[in-house]
């Protein structure tokens, strides 16, 4: 009992009278628990217990503890109130303000990751180890499932053996991706994972969220009133097996890539804002590519997956039991490959970025440090090419496999590679050009039907913009002309040298620096297509289209198609690679080790 609180009042006969219930919490909260109070970088005022940073908001349930540990008393509704307020207030007025994080963040050149309440894991170029007292803070988050201890011992190609990846390359982009998830601070791609029905894509997706970010809601679907919400509640987004997503949800993927924020009304409050301000890693997976947007698309990493066959096939209970035995294993190759891909980051550069180009330059990283600790076979191809060459040559297939999606679903980028066929260059009013479209090839792309055709020449230009990034890839560049005689032309040229949009230059299309794209001509003559998002630091930079092989081969679209997936056949494959000893970045210890289990299946990916 707090008996110098209690004593401060009597009442007329002199008798000790208990102040209020808001006052005496907001005494053992703030003078004798020593509760820090501070308000995070949205101004949300939250207080640090157990770990986390819990919102004053949602702190009924500690104030009730409180109380109850200090006079076995059940506080009044009006008492956790008023307390709440009183708390609040001073949190505001603190002066304080940190800046917290979901599950995992980026600070002085360090990872931190969260397992749970408490317990969190410093990732840095040395290694990895526990951190009992981390320099970042992290959010409360009920949604949050705790992850196990990671052990050292386990490598990152490990992981093969619990997937089904159609090729080197998708093996190598799908351990790139995973090792780079904890990479807060990166825009990271979306891992768009499609194959035939029981290929296994709900499984590659759910081996990341299970191994990296155990959530209570596994999935997560498509909602525009509560989606933000849903997003904000996890480290890595996972949506299974979606065969089409309406447009606004497409945007909205594509700004939670480069960073999503947005706002909704405190519940009784007038003019007090709740802010969400984040960024995610996101797993999308179903049989086809379920968005078409040209933005998605480019912020897509595809991969494709095998059809499991019969005989390969595991019990969905056996499946994730050996996992969770082998979980501390794969977690802690993870984090060694991580500490790698950190070490190696300024070893080397890419002369060519994607576009999102930090996610590029530590991609290439992984790269090239797997290729000396990791498997040789699978990091280096026949020809000896790994590191910055294989990851260009890899990369290369992504972007055309980008642009054909994007192709695939633009009806207007069809007509207009169809019409420029057999053109050099044309210019003419928008009205005509539409007609001219239309009388061309109208009736062999069936335009007349197609939804995706623009019901008017006024909204001819708009669309084409949307894809000159892709028009661009096959030689075509659009642009909008001078001359106002009869209304800016629009101009299509097979000649990156297009007419002037006035002092500006020509016309931009999406994906330079301003969500638009720009041509220009090397001294060389070679011609080079730039694009990219600068909506923050260390975003999206230049990238051009690179070279590859005639004998690399975009990922296809799947062997075939069905009317619809009846959910995935759990097949437990072993790695492509044998399991040989991993250098230790770590304490110079000896490594630790979780019990070896290994897939029983003797097939391979």
């Amino acid at each position: 009992m707090a008996e110098d609180k209690s004593k401060q009042t009597t009442d007329g006969e002199g008798q000790r009278k208990l102040p209020p219930v808001a006052d005496r919490l907001v005494t053992y909260a703030v003078d004798l628990e020593r509760w820090p109070l501070f308000v995070d970088q949205h101004g949300e005022e939250h207080t640090f217990l157990d770990g986390q940073a819990l919102p004053i908001s949602r702190a009924n349930q500690a104030l009730t503890k409180l109380l109850y540990d200090y006079e076995t008393k059940a506080p009044s509704n009006d008492g956790l109130i008023g307390a709440r307020r009183v708390l609040e207030m001073l949190a505001a007025n603190s002066g304080e303000v940190r800046e917290l994080h979901t599950r995992a963040a980026f600070f002085e050149g360090c990872v931190y990751y969260e397992l749970r309440p408490g317990r969190t894991v410093k990732i840095s170029e040395g290694g990895w180890d526990f951190d009992p007292d981390p320099s970042v803070y992290f959010r409360a988050i009920k949604n949050l499932k705790p992850l196990p201890d990671p052990v050292r011992g386990g490598r990152l190609e490990d992981l093969l053996g619990w997937t089904n990846l159609k090729t080197d390359r998708d093996r190598r982009l799908y351990l790139t991706y995973v090792t780079l998830v904890g990479m807060a601070h990166l825009q990271r791609y979306i891992l768009q994972t499609t194959g035939v029905m029981g290929s296994g894509k709900t499984t590659a997706s759910r081996l990341i969220k299970r191994l990296m970010d155990p959530t209570a809601n596994e999935a997560v679907s498509p909602d525009k009133r509560d989606f933000l919400q849903k997003a904000a509640h996890c480290f890595v987004l996972m949506l299974d097996n979606q065969t089409t997503l309406p447009d606004w949800f497409q945007t909205t993927l594509s700004r939670l890539v480069t960073g999503e924020s947005d706002s909704k009304r405190r519940l009784y409050t007038d003019d007090e804002d709740h802010v969400w301000s984040l960024q995610r890693a996101i797993l999308l997976n179903g049989i086809n590519p379920p968005g078409e947007n040209s933005d998605l698309q480019d912020r897509s990493l595809p991969i494709e997956l095998n059809r499991i066959q019969a005989e390969e096939r595991l019990g969905e209970d056996d499946f994730w039991m050996q996992f969770e035995l082998k979980q501390p294993e794969l977690l802690g190759g993870v984090f060694d490959a991580l500490a790698l891909a950190l070490k190696y980051r300024h070893r080397v550069t890419l002369d060519r970025k994607p576009r999102l180009a930090s996610w590029g330059d530590y991609a290439v990283a992984v790269y090239a440090s797997r290729a000396e600790a990791g498997d040789r076979s699978l990091w280096t191809e026949q020809d000896e090419i790994g590191g910055p060459e294989l990851f260009k040559r890899d990369w290369g297939v992504v972007e055309e496999t980008q642009q054909q999606g994007t192709l695939d679903g633009s009806i207007v980028a069809q007509a207009v590679i169809a019409f420029m066929r057999d053109r050099d260059r044309v210019e003419l009013p928008a009205a005509k050009l539409y007609r001219e479209i239309e009388d061309d090839v109208g009736e062999d792309l069936g335009l007349a039907s197609d939804r995706g055709w623009p019901r008017s020449p006024r909204t001819l230009w708009r669309e084409i913009k949307e894809v000159t990034a892709l028009l661009q890839s096959r030689g075509i560049y659009a642009s909008r002309g001078t001359s106002k005689r009869l209304g800016q032309p629009i101009v299509l040229s097979s000649d990156s040298c297009g007419e002037d949009d006035g002092p500006g230059g020509p016309d931009p299309g999406p994906g330079a620096p301003n969500g638009d794209s720009k041509t220009t001509q090397n001294g060389g003559g070679d011609k080079s297509s730039f694009g990219g998002d600068n909506l923050q630091s260390g975003g999206d930079n230049l990238g051009g289209k690179i070279d590859y092989p005639p004998q690399e081969r975009p990922i296809g679209t799947p062997e075939a198609s069905f009317g619809g997936d009846g959910g995935d056949n759990y097949g437990l494959l072993s790695p492509s690679v044998p399991r040989t000893g991993f250098k230790n970045l770590g304490d110079g210890g000896q490594p630790e080790s979780s019990p070896k289990i290994s897939p029983p299946s003797p097939q391979t990916a």
